[in-house]
């Protein structure tokens, strides 16, 4: 009877005792056991749902992974899938055939049906076949049956969210054309005015690479995307390696290829290029094109190029040795893919670590920092790896400079403060807030300098903030 009532107990199913209601039959009188099933609202099963989300969760991220997986461009996928019909639809049929919309404009009309139709698609398809390819995990453990259908549609979701934002700039942007319209008229002419200065500067780099291409010495040649106004250890390693060749090789001609506002050619054998600024980038921009900056990598005739990242600079610079015909040397900073999952979350790791180590391979020597970024490098399948750790300017860093009274003075501090000291960019991977929470508990006299974070760090006690 204990067994019985167990199973009762696990299946959380109502029970109830039916008695023999005749008296007139002799001998014992017998229970029967009726076993219902618990019959359960939409909120129980919502509720089912939450108390699982994890493994929802799980379910959601394998069906975006399968996605990606099947395709050659990634995760670009997931933007182009939903657009690319959108695109088609309305070249064939408002444009070849001549389809008519009753005077609304024919990608809206096309998008308005198309995100309705692959809603109910997917949800039909994906979400009955979802029962029948976890048949075999639904037969071993209790999960609730509706988190199959939701998880699985997850792709089909992300393609209903770039519907509705087409739909909103494609309905808003009539109404900014109507209300401000000679304000988007300016802009244009601005945006011309800027094309047109564009081609100056182009102009003048070119000439000023032109001369500079003359010089007969062997040219080393620098070009990275990490250099920005408040840019830190990729752009003082730049600097540094420059002017010590400068100083300590005069054979040798050195020139560094970095983003910037617009295209300049400086004397001092720095040529920025313009790129558009990232947002939320703290300064740095990314270039658009590859062959573009491939083109004026090689108009410098370098003898070795050395790339900073994998990024455009890096490819660019890879097809650059080729055209000209050198040696191409990648300096691996950081991990890439390590960032990614940092900023964008696991799923973004795998396919940034692909690529990455794809980039990396194709170098004729990689050079590393540290033994941890050349382990990486390993780990990605990436071989031929030297390990040049980056040393510190013993002009400028030396014990014989330090000066603790006139230090604490500056900063306002007793002859009592402790002083920890953190030189970098505050950024997320920096893990700077750990610091913090760290000075905060050891209380006074301990103090936190935050050397390169500038004014741009909240206030915290005990926390001093100073700019490059």
């Amino acid at each position: 009877m204990s067994s019985v009532a167990g199973c009762l107990l696990a299946a959380e199913v109502d029970s109830k005792i039916v008695m023999d209601a005749s008296d007139n039959q002799p001998g014992p009188q017998l229970a029967e056991w009726v076993i219902e099933p618990r019959r359960e609202d939409l909120m129980s099963r919502l509720r089912d749902v939450w108390r699982y989300r994890r493994l929802m969760r799980f379910f959601a991220t394998k069906s975006l992974e399968k996605m990606i997986r099947r395709t050659v461009l990634g995760p670009i996928w997931l933007l182009i899938r939903p657009l690319f019909p959108i695109f088609v639809n309305t070249f064939i049929f408002g444009g070849v055939l001549g389809v008519g919309s009753d005077g609304v404009p024919y990608f809206l009309f096309v998008t308005t049906g198309s995100a309705i139709w692959e809603l109910f698609s997917a949800a039909t398809m994906w979400g009955t076949r979802s029962l029948d390819l976890n048949r075999g995990l639904m037969n071993r453990i209790y999960i609730p049956r509706l988190i199959l259908p939701l998880a699985t549609m997850t792709p089909a979701y992300l393609n209903f969210v770039i519907y509705m934002v087409v739909l909103a700039v494609g309905f808003v942007y009539p109404l900014l054309l109507e209300r401000h319209g000679a304000r988007i008229d300016a802009m244009i002419a601005v945006l011309a005015q800027e094309f047109r200065a564009l081609d100056v500067e182009v102009a003048d780099t070119l000439r000023a690479l032109k001369q500079a291409s003359q010089d007969e010495r062997p040219r080393l040649l620098d070009t990275t995307m990490l250099y920005a106004p408040r840019s830190g250890g990729v752009k003082r390693y730049l600097l540094s390696k420059k002017a010590w060749i400068e100083a300590n090789r005069p054979g040798v001609s050195h020139s560094l290829i970095v983003p910037g506002a617009r295209h300049r050619a400086r004397a001092d054998g720095i040529v920025q290029l313009r790129a558009t600024r990232l947002p939320f980038g703290d300064g740095y921009r990314w270039p658009s094109s590859v062959k573009r900056w491939s083109a004026w990598v090689a108009a410098m005739k370098p003898s070795i190029i050395e790339a900073g990242d994998p990024y455009t600079p890096g490819q660019g610079a890879l097809e650059a040795g080729q055209r000209v015909g050198c040696p191409v040397v990648g300096f691996c900073h950081s991990d890439p893919a390590g960032l990614a999952a940092l900023h964008f979350g696991e799923l973004a790791k795998k396919p940034v670590e692909k690529r990455w180590a794809r980039l990396f391979s194709q170098f004729d020597r990689v050079v590393s920092p540290s033994r941890f970024i050349a382990r990486r490098l390993e780990e990605a399948g990436v071989d031929n790896i030297v390990i040049r750790p980056l040393g510190v300017e013993v002009d400028t860093f030396r014990p014989d400079r330090r000066d603790r009274s006139w230090l604490l003075k500056e900063l306002g501090l007793g002859p009592h403060a402790r002083l920890l000291c953190f030189a970098g960019r505050p950024a997320k991977e920096k893990n700077v807030d750990v610091l913090i929470e760290a000075v905060q508990k050891l209380g006074a006299p301990y103090h936190l300098v935050l050397v390169g974070a500038g004014s741009g760090m909240p206030a915290e006690d005990l926390v001093i903030s100073l700019p490059y």
